[in-house]
Order: structure tokens, then sequence, then C-alpha cells
């Protein structure tokens, strides 16, 4: 599923501290970027397997990579956003925020498959004013890009 979270931020802040903290070396951030690849194969390697826990949890990774280059800054990972991760928590396998961070959309893979509406309940019954959270269903395409001439 894709979560809007009602958080909005400017990436370009974040990019900034990326781009930082990679020209300074950081071992903590040459790791991160040494570490995505393999992250990479692992989500394609889910997907082909169709195994949404293995795709939950290689979200799951990848979201702790990318707070790792950004040093891990309440701003790639809002309180709101934390909150949202562990409402959800009990019916997902794993979770991303999508682009740089810090809010926007999260790309969730859910343990049941049409999740969408305990996802929801959840979300309400936590109080999230559903009016800033919209949660949509994500399906894979299996055929690709199709282009037509007119």
């Amino acid at each position: 599923l894709l979560v809007y979270t009602g958080a909005v931020r400017l990436a370009k802040n974040l990019l900034m501290s990326v781009i930082r903290r990679w020209h300074s070396r950081s071992p903590v951030v040459v790791a991160a970027f040494e570490a995505l690849p393999k992250n990479a194969r692992a989500a394609a390697d889910a997907c082909l397997s169709s195994s949404a826990k293995e795709l939950g949890q290689v979200l799951d990774d990848y979201w702790h990579l990318k707070k790792q280059v950004t040093g891990g800054s309440s701003s790639v990972e809002p309180v709101r956003v934390r909150q949202i991760i562990d409402t959800l928590r009990p019916l997902i396998h794993g979770a991303s925020l999508c682009g740089a961070g810090g809010g926007g959309f999260l790309l969730i893979v859910t343990k049941e498959p049409d999740a969408i509406g305990a996802c929801e309940e959840a979300l309400s019954l936590s109080h999230f004013s559903t009016c800033d959270i919209h949660v949509s269903t994500v399906e894979f395409d299996h055929t690709g890009i199709d282009v037509f001439l007119l």
C-alpha cells in the first residue's frame, strides 16, 4: 500500500546533508552506499519469488540505510512518520518513505492481501486524522510499459 503521511518536507535540505556526509567520506555513509546494490538485488529477488515477507524486510533495510546516510536526523523520519509505522507494524512486513524521506509517501508491504481497511482502521483508532492521511493500493505491472503512437 501507499500511505500519504500528511507530513511535508523540503527534500533539498535532506539531500544537502547526504552530500556533505558523502564528501566527508563518513564510514557509515560509505558502508550504506556500498550496501545499496545488495539491497536492490534482494528487492528484485523478493519480487521475482513473490515473497511479501522478504520484500517487506528489504524495505525496512532500505529505510535503515536511508536514515544512515542522512545521519539519522529527525528531519528524515519525523515523529509523525515513526508513529504511523509503529501503528501499522502489526499489519505490515516492512515500510520505507519514498524519495529523500522526511514525509510524503510511505510504501508499506502488508502481511495480508487487501489490508487497506485494516490499515485505515488502525490509523483511525490511533487518532490520526483521516483528512491528513490517505491509504491507496499499489499493484505490480507484470507487462511493463506499452507505448502507442497516435
